[in-house]
């Protein structure tokens, strides 16, 4: 582990640091009006308005990603990285960098409202607040639907946010997790799932692919043992295929949660084209062949995972509740790894 704390060396003080983050931002979320990860969002799709031409993308775009995450990320950790050392409570300094890079609790309050909204028969209601957490298109989604999309974002936004950015500030250091964090976000903003920037976020996908591989998987298998349901041994079978080690990260927490919960997850979806391109072109100089072309919705076939029933919104709470014990058995393993690296430095 690099020696990122204030002269100590003791995994005990690395650990405490990231806990405190951790439940710091789990008592006190930053409102996303003026959280500095939501300002990246916005940077990030202001950027992306300049650099996209509304023609067909080149080879050239998959230059542009790499150079958009060198220009958005290396001067903000370089920025951080400088005011560090001047800092009079470096303990205090990271402490606010990681709780920033940890922003999730606000998706924890919505998902609880969607699947109350579920719950009270309030389908518009809950398809709307779950419009602004997906790219999925949400317009048609059946109550069944609402909860499956639900249950899948808050997973992977816990797997890919809490999970694996804890991990990183444990291994490596605040700053480095702060800079993930970054990425992630850029890829979320540019996803390669719209065609639109299926060159341009190519980069910071493959990136956050190869930060998340190790992280996730290890939170998957804690996820199946903590809350080791009926079917639990075909739910770490699932977990662990062939296919599932070298897929995309989002497919093995989808295999544990369809276990943990003993329903359907995944699945085909249908993403909305102009739901991005209406952000990013002046409509009114588009042809009608392109404003066809901006109504147009794509079906994504994705593995699908099978259980017992279908997911309802007593299942939302229930993953909730799966991944909060599993949060916190996950932290006992960290502050387990950091005495373990602690004692080779």
């Amino acid at each position: 582990m690099f020696n990122w704390s204030l002269n100590a060396d003791s995994g005990l003080y690395a650990w405490s640091l990231i806990f405190s983050a951790w439940l710091l931002e789990r008592l006190l979320p930053i409102s996303s009006a003026i959280d500095p990860i939501a300002f990246f969002r916005f940077v990030c799709t202001r950027m992306a308005i300049k650099v996209l031409p509304a023609e067909k993308q080149s080879q050239q775009h998959y230059i542009s990603g790499v150079l958009a995450i060198v220009v958005l990320v290396i001067p903000i950790g370089l920025i951080v990285y400088l005011i560090s050392q001047f800092a009079s409570y470096q303990w205090l300094f990271n402490l606010i960098v990681l709780y920033l890079a940890l922003q999730l609790s606000g998706q924890l309050h919505l998902v609880k409202k969607i699947a109350d909204a579920v719950k009270r028969n309030k389908k518009q209601l809950a398809r709307d607040l779950l419009s602004t957490q997906v790219l999925r298109d949400t317009s048609a989604l059946s109550m069944v639907g609402i909860s499956k999309a639900s249950i899948e974002m808050i997973s992977l936004r816990i797997s890919f946010q809490h999970a694996t950015t804890l991990a990183l500030a444990l291994l490596l250091s605040p700053l480095f997790a702060l800079c993930y964090r970054l990425c992630y976000e850029a890829a979320q903003t540019w996803n390669v799932k719209l065609n639109r920037y299926a060159r341009f976020g190519y980069f910071s996908s493959r990136l956050c692919f190869v930060l998340q591989w190790l992280p996730t998987r290890f939170y998957a298998l804690l996820l199946v043992l903590i809350n080791f349901p009926a079917n639990g041994l075909n739910a770490l079978k699932a977990c662990f295929t062939r296919q599932s080690l070298l897929s995309c990260n989002a497919n093995i927490i989808y295999a544990a949660v369809s276990g943990v919960l003993n329903t359907h997850v995944s699945g085909a979806i249908r993403y909305e084209q102009s739901l991005n391109q209406e952000k990013n072109q002046n409509v009114n100089h588009q042809t009608k062949s392109n404003q066809d072309q901006i109504s147009e919705t794509i079906t994504v076939r994705r593995h699908k995972y099978f259980g017992r029933d279908e997911p309802a919104a007593s299942d939302i709470f229930r993953i909730v509740n799966a991944h909060n014990r599993t949060m916190l058995v996950y932290l006992m393993f960290l502050l387990f790894i950091s005495f373990a690296v602690n004692a080779n430095v």
